[in-house]
């Protein structure tokens, strides 16, 4: 009987079986609502919105660093995916801002990528919880959409998670630049990264609670 009981403990809630809350639940926003800078940058073209992220997020050095110019390419295209995705500026804005908080955990907090796996699922729970408001429930993101952007954040991500984390938390003076040695560690990294992933995966689709 206790084992038993043990086990139902952990057994997660699915989203999609929870009681709708009525209370909107707190998720990540890169902006605050009505998300009017999010809502102006979807309507720039890619080289437009290059532009305007080199600013915002104050990587003016893009064409000289490769910490910022590869962190600039990681926000441009994480943002060039919702608007494929045809996300809405809420939906976009928390999605930047989980890039962002993504991007940090390993600058600045140095996460190994469990750790930050489990950080990006439970910035997502609140996201896809079902929310009752004026007679109708939703939520920020369906479970469909929540599972596409599992699927983007670890492709985009979680494969490269050890070399972003050499890039961003290595002294620029000891970065190895030289081209031999650069394509040494892409070979090294590819295959580890990959059974790593695929390893973690399910535990963090688990805490996520999506089915």
């Amino acid at each position: 009987m206790s084992g038993a009981r043990r086990r139902e403990k952990k057994e997660p809630v699915k989203v999609e079986e929870s009681e709708p809350q009525r209370a909107t639940p707190a998720y990540l926003m890169w902006d605050e609502p009505p998300h009017l800078r999010t809502a102006e940058l979807q309507r720039k073209t890619p080289e437009e919105l290059e532009l305007e992220l080199k600013e915002i997020l104050g990587l003016r050095n893009y064409k000289r660093c490769m910490r910022d110019g590869g962190l600039l390419d990681f926000y441009v295209l994480g943002f060039w995916w919702t608007n494929e995705q045809k996300f809405s500026p809420a939906q976009t804005s928390f999605t930047m801002a989980v890039l962002q908080m993504l991007i940090d955990n390993i600058k600045e907090k140095q996460m190994t990528m469990v750790q930050n796996m489990l950080a990006f699922a439970q910035a997502l729970i609140p996201a896809t919880q079902r929310v009752i408001s004026g007679g109708e429930t939703t939520s920020l993101l369906s479970i469909e959409e929540g599972k596409e952007l599992i699927g983007y954040v670890v492709d985009s991500l979680f494969q490269n998670h050890r070399l972003y984390k050499v890039v961003l938390t290595t002294p620029r003076e000891e970065i190895v630049v030289s081209l031999e040695r650069t394509i040494e560690v892409f070979e090294g990294l590819f295959e580890p990264l990959s059974e790593g992933v695929s390893s973690v995966l399910p535990e963090v689709t688990t805490h996520v609670s999506l089915p």
